[in-house]
């Protein structure tokens, strides 16, 4: 048999007296203490921080909230009472031409997504196609809502299909993936 070493030959006292020896004193206990409380108090801060920050679904109203602003300050600047009321150069032409303002929204976009959700992507993709009832800026919204990156000038097919795809059908097709039921 091989022999374990002086741990062997120490009695329990021994082996007790050499833990207590290795104690810290209250000095380096107290500094332990306070440099674990900076760590908790810097992890809290951490947390506090994240939680603050906005979400995708804050971020689409913001962006919603935007472009009502920016539809206002375009149809003011055709108007030379509120244009001078706001401090905005009077535009002429936008009188001409009130056909090159964008539409407003029919709903919310998040209606919008409530309202898709429950139907099938073909049945996504007939809604949304249906230009009498959607309009550009309720596609724009919706996309904005779920996320999704555009071009202001992308042709209305080519968002419609953006949105179903990416913003329906893949989510949906790997959510199956990971085995949670689509709704």
């Amino acid at each position: 048999m091989t022999s374990r070493g002086p741990r062997q030959t120490q009695s329990p006292l021994e082996l007790l007296a050499q833990v207590l020896q290795s104690l810290p004193d209250e000095t380096d206990r107290d500094r332990l203490s306070k440099s674990l409380d900076t760590i908790i108090e810097f992890f809290v801060d951490l947390k506090r921080r994240i939680e603050a920050l906005p979400s995708t679904r804050d971020c689409g109203r913001t962006l919603a909230a935007l472009d009502e602003i920016a539809s206002f300050l375009t149809r003011s600047k055709g108007d030379p009472i509120l244009a001078n009321a706001l401090g905005l150069r009077y535009d002429r032409d936008s009188r001409r031409f009130p056909s090159s303002l964008p539409p407003q929204s029919s709903k919310s976009a998040e209606a919008w997504l409530d309202e898709l959700k429950s139907l099938t992507t073909d049945e996504i993709q007939a809604r949304l196609n249906d230009y009498k009832r959607v309009t550009m800026n309720d596609l724009r919204g919706i996309a904005r809502q779920l996320g999704l990156k555009y071009e202001e000038r992308m042709k209305r097919q080519d968002l419609v299909d953006r949105i179903v795809k990416v913003g329906f059908a893949n989510v949906r097709g790997y959510d199956l993936l990971r085995g949670k039921s689509s709704s």
